[in-house]
């Protein structure tokens, strides 16, 4: 079997040269030829939508491939950048320093020139504290490497798989792995020389605990800038030298809220059903304990994103150069904030009416009370695939135009109830007003965060929060307030319209800071 039709745009440069070099400097096969062409091609039909064939076909497809070749089964897990080096500075930046100085290393002096000249000139500087564990001799060089790593200390441990220098092998990763925890230490593996020479090099269970270096360079033949990085789950969340859920920030904090949706699919049927069977008193009591059986267990899932020291400007992980409000006090009395704050309460005020009174209007109608709490439960399934809609589109055009255009639909359809009567139309109109609600929602957090810094997000949406619930509270109160006075619910439509039309209109003023969109920012962890 021959390879050398493989190798034919690389042959036949130079027909009469005989070309011996080392795996380091192969000829690169005809397919890496293609693969560039190809890359040219795409960025100049699909210009500036270009990213969305890189990150949603071409990543995923390289990932399966580089996960299947390792065996790690993980292909979420691998990231990808221009060289290994790149990798270490992120890894450093991003390590936890359990005694609280510099970090800790550990290594060999066996390494390859990447990691071993930037290893030495950190040390230099004395941004880390470094211990090498001599190669040679070979013969017990495991042996000696994981009893160092052993003996505890260290924050961050890196070893190669194959010494690029000797092709010996490091055979104790499993036992190395098995130190790995995702407060420290962290291992690292540098399996530049190890992949597609050693058949699957990180299977499962190391994948889990330690992050596997390596790149297209060398066996894998597929030229230079072609790095690549295994993350094990649940390690540097929140590295220092990356915007985590930046550019997909609307997105990632309205599938997070998404689960708010689903209460008016579940316990609002629950609680029709409860109410022909008890009371009044009975069926609070049994969903209060419904709630805390639920709710106080999850917590326990719930995972922190350790906040960055700030910055004596508080710069924005948003874009270089942007400027956040990292003063409380200041950002209380920004413009930002009063203009966040009284849209949320518009907002929540114009919707609050006609999701608690509804069920009685619908009720008045002609419905049975148990089919028109199945309305509120269209809404909220509608608002679930707003949230995810809403999100998608913020994170393209921006959150404050889409809040914008949300509120307005959702004024439009909350007023749109007075003209249903029927079973069918309460449907139509519950679609369009809960996707619309739910999809507003998630982003008042987005735009907080575009203003104000993360080490004071938490009392910002909390304010914000407050006032938001006055304008829950007070929508339903100036509801029954008008049909007690009316006899109808027609006022109360029609005022959650205009309240709705005054949040879109207070929304026009908040500070716009439209980013244009950078895909490099939305990547597994440590991905830049």
């Amino acid at each position: 079997m021959s390879f050398k039709p493989l190798f034919a745009k690389s042959l036949g440069a130079a027909p009469s040269r005989l070309h011996f070099a080392a795996h380091s400097h192969h000829l690169w096969p005809d397919a890496s030829f293609e693969g560039q062409v190809q890359c040219w091609e795409d960025a100049a039909r699909f210009a500036d939508t270009k990213w969305d064939k890189v990150m949603d076909e071409v990543w995923p497809e390289a990932q399966g491939h580089v996960a299947a070749e390792l065996g790690s089964g993980d292909p979420s897990a691998i990231v990808f950048a221009s060289n290994t080096h790149d990798f270490l500075i992120r890894l450093q930046a991003a390590c936890p320093r359990r005694a609280g100085g510099a970090l800790r290393v550990l290594t060999s002096d066996g390494e390859f020139h990447s990691a071993r000249r930037q290893f030495a000139r950190w040390a230099e500087s004395g941004g880390i504290e470094l211990v090498r564990v001599p190669a040679e001799p070979f013969g017990d060089f495991s042996d000696r490497f994981l009893a160092e790593a052993e003996a505890g200390g260290h924050d961050l441990i890196l070893v190669s798989q194959v010494l690029f220098n000797s092709g010996r092998l490091f055979d104790r990763v499993a036992e190395l792995a098995a130190l790995a925890r995702p407060d420290g230490p962290w291992v690292v593996i540098d399996g530049y020389h190890a992949f597609m020479a050693i058949e699957s090099p990180l299977d499962r269970a190391l994948a889990s605990a330690i992050f596997y270096l390596g790149g297209g360079y060398k066996y894998a033949m597929a030229g230079e800038a072609m790095g690549f990085m295994h993350c094990p789950p649940d390690f540097g969340p929140r590295p220092t030298v990356t915007g985590w859920f930046d550019t997909h920030r609307s997105l990632a904090v309205s599938l997070v809220s998404a689960g708010m949706g689903m209460a008016p699919m579940t316990m609002s049927p629950l609680v029709a059903w409860l109410v022909t069977q008890y009371d009044w008193r009975q069926t609070l009591l049994i969903v209060g304990v419904v709630a805390w059986a639920l709710t106080l267990p999850a917590v326990w899932f719930v995972r922190a994103s350790p906040i960055p020291e700030p910055g004596p400007e508080h710069a924005s992980a948003s874009e270089p150069g942007e400027r956040t409000i990292g003063n409380a006090g200041q950002a209380l009395r920004s413009r930002a904030f009063i203009v966040l704050a009284l849209t949320f309460f518009a907002c929540c005020a114009a919707h609050s009416g006609p999701i608690f009174h509804t069920v009685s209007y619908a009720v008045g109608c002609g419905l049975a009370v148990t089919t028109a709490v199945t309305i509120y439960s269209m809404e909220g399934a509608a608002g679930l695939g707003g949230r995810v809609l809403f999100g998608l589109l913020a994170d393209r055009l921006g959150a404050k135009p889409v809040l914008i255009a949300g509120l307005l639909i959702q004024a439009i359809a909350a007023v749109s109830y007075l003209g249903v009567n029927q079973l069918d139309g309460f449907y139509a109109v519950a679609i369009v007003f809960g996707m619309a609600y739910g999809g507003t929602m998630p982003l008042y957090a987005s735009l907080a965060r575009e203003a104000f810094s993360p080490q004071i997000l938490g009392r910002i949406l909390g304010a914000a929060g407050m006032l938001s619930a006055l304008g829950m509270a007070l929508g339903p109160l100036l509801g029954g307030w008008l049909f007690d006075r009316y006899g109808s619910y027609t006022w109360m439509y029609i005022g959650s319209m205009s309240v709705g039309l005054g949040a879109a209109a207070i929304a026009l003023w908040f500070p716009s800071k439209r980013k244009p969109r950078r895909p490099e920012a939305l990547r597994p962890v440590l991905q830049e």
